[in-house]
């Protein structure tokens, strides 16, 4: 199946933001951020003498929390936006081709066949399809390069099968087995097996 699409900053910016919000680990650092500020506020200051305290402590804590997933989601989209500007063929026209062998992204500067073993995971957040070549490093499908939603869980399922070592190509027609001759038994008469003399 084969596919052309023009992928632009803002699908590298939106595939980002997807990836780095609905990233669990994230949330639990958060978490433990939160946990570790409190604890270095009653640490620096002493334990909360009352309930206003306590809840400072923790909306501190919980401040410093939300703070830090803020500006690491600055961080991360911002370095992604020069990440691609710098490397060339990430963005402008690509030509994606799923096949049994692998996954072929063909842009004018770059031609790459991902075989399947070297695709990590296949991932969709939102319109967004990722194929995973390495834990930081994906190829990007654009829902907008297909017709329409069909069309594009077709793609997404066809990938993953792949992805799974399936094989969805048609199955090769059955071969008939050999025709087979019916033995013909012919009698014989003992007689006749001697040679005249």
């Amino acid at each position: 199946m084969k596919i052309a699409t023009d992928l632009k900053v803002s699908d590298i910016v939106a595939v980002n933001l997807r990836n780095y919000v609905s990233n669990r680990a994230r949330y639990a650092m958060c978490v433990v951020i939160a946990f570790a500020y409190s604890a270095y506020l009653i640490s620096d200051l002493g334990m909360p003498a009352d309930q206003r305290a306590w809840f400072i402590y923790i909306a501190g804590g919980a401040l410093f929390a939300v703070a830090f997933f803020l500006l690491f989601l600055i961080v991360n989209v911002l370095n992604a936006v020069v990440i691609v500007r710098d490397t060339s063929g990430v963005v402008g026209p690509h030509d994606i081709q799923i096949l049994p062998e692998g996954f072929r992204d063909t842009t004018p500067l770059t031609d790459s066949l991902t075989r399947w073993s070297g695709v990590h995971r296949i991932t969709r957040r939102g319109d967004y399809l990722s194929f995973w070549v390495s834990p930081y490093l994906a190829h990007v499908v654009p829902g907008r390069a297909f017709a329409d939603a069909e069309a594009f869980a077709a793609f997404e399922r066809i990938a993953r099968a792949y992805l799974g070592g399936e094989n969805t190509a048609p199955a090769p027609a059955p071969v008939p087995a050999p025709a087979v001759t019916p033995r013909v038994v012919v009698q014989t008469d003992p007689k006749l097996w001697k040679r005249p003399a």
